[in-house]
Formats: C-alpha cells, structure tokens, sequence
C-alpha cells in the first residue's frame, strides 16, 4: 500500500504472523520518507522500549489500549499537518 498511496500516521503491531513489526518499519524505510509510525505492543519492558527508540519507532501504543492516549496521538498529528494543501 506504501507504494500507492501516501498515509499520516501508521500503527504498526510489533508482533504479528510471518514479520514482526521491527522487520516490516525496517522494509517501509527502503520505499523512501515515511509519516509518523507508533509501535503496538503489550511488551513495555526497557529492553523493548529501547529497541523500538533505536529502530526509529516515533513511540509506542501500549496494549491494551488506552483510547485517550491513542486519541491524543492522532490529535497531535493533525495539528501538525496543515489540510488545507492537500
């Protein structure tokens, strides 16, 4: 999807079948400028959060889901993003 069609924001779950998410942002940063991507995970120990700072990760979502936090994020991209050019 990256190839056709631009995005703001990804979440992207670290663990999934066949690729974990460390390997899929790995994949997505060869296909060129990528918008804010915030990792999923119920995994919150350091080792993992140091990982996800060092793959470039621009934060992490815990698991379960908080909805005010996961809003807040979201609210912040589209402050940062002027619409009105699109």
């Amino acid at each position: 999807m990256f190839k056709i069609k631009k995005y703001d924001l990804v979440f992207l779950d670290l663990k999934m079948p066949g690729l974990n998410g460390f390997d899929v942002l790995t994949k997505l940063k060869k296909l060129g400028e990528l918008p804010p991507v915030y990792a999923f995970s119920a995994d919150i120990y350091k080792s993992n959060l140091e990982k996800i700072e060092e793959y470039g990760f621009a934060g992490m979502v815990e698991k379960p889901l908080q909805p005010e936090k996961f809003f807040k994020i979201i609210e912040g991209v589209i402050d940062e993003k002027d619409y009105t050019k699109d």
